[in-house]
């Protein structure tokens, strides 16, 4: 989450600073689709990141919950 308040503040910034230098408008423009497409390309690996993540530890967790069951006595 941390990350992605910086990565929009940032993204803030870097608008703020297009629009109040537009020395030239179609540079401008196009450093600001460089910077949409990096986000874009970083939202979309940490999304892949957490699913990966979840996975493991959903996986790992099933694991513990047997374990624990079988120590019980709930399941043979």
């Amino acid at each position: 989450m941390k990350k992605l308040l910086l990565t929009i503040g940032v993204l803030g910034l870097l608008i703020g600073t297009a629009e109040a230098c537009p020395t030239d408008k179609q540079k401008n423009t196009l450093n600001l689709d460089k910077v949409t497409i990096k986000v874009t390309n970083f939202l979309e690996s940490e999304k892949s990141k957490t699913i990966e993540y979840q996975k493991k530890s959903w996986a790992d967790a099933k694991v513990q919950i047997t374990t624990l069951f079988k120590k019980i006595g709930l399941v043979k």
